[in-house]
């Protein structure tokens, strides 16, 4: 499968009103759709949100790594699934629907380290997805980018050990 071209498209959608902290302000929301074309047709349109409220389980990634592994056309080797952003940690509710992962061997890692909370919060959610999924990853919740941390190399040591915690 050849990628014709990437569309990245940025959104900015106005507030209301002015949304603030301690520390800052926010007059709109704004994101990317990310678009892949190939000979094909679309293969893929990505919502890179900001946003803050998240779903109420982890059902749409399911639905959507099922749907990328079975029509990529080729293998793949990992997806990776944001787990609850907050403390949700012994939600069920939240991780039933990894009953429906359906990628053959596609190695899954859930996005379920936070720094808020450290091995514990780890250990809670990782016993919390076990009882749906069995012999996947654990990942940070979204990446590195936001992370905690003076600098890229604090913020892998600290990912490290909580991981290599988890396995102990």
């Amino acid at each position: 499968m050849k990628i014709e071209r990437i569309e990245a498209i940025p959104v900015e959608i106005p507030l209301n009103k002015m949304f603030s902290g301690s520390g800052y302000r926010v007059a709109s929301r704004n994101t990317i759709v990310t678009r892949i074309h190939t000979a094909g047709g679309l293969v893929s349109e990505v919502y890179n949100g900001d946003n803050r409220a998240h779903g109420r389980d982890i059902a749409l990634l399911v639905r959507m790594a099922n749907h990328a592994v079975a029509h990529s056309g080729r293998t793949v080797d990992w997806v990776h699934m944001a787990g609850p952003r907050y403390l949700r940690s012994e939600d069920e509710r939240f991780f039933a629907p990894l009953r429906d992962l359906d990628v053959g061997d596609t190695r899954v890692y859930l996005g379920i380290v936070l720094p808020i909370d450290g091995l514990a919060g780890l250990r809670r959610r990782h016993a919390t997805a076990s009882r749906f999924l069995d012999g996947f990853g654990v990942a940070m919740y979204c990446g590195f980018g936001r992370q905690p941390g003076r600098d890229g190399s604090e913020t892998m040591r600290e990912h490290r050990d909580v991981v290599t915690a988890l396995r102990d």
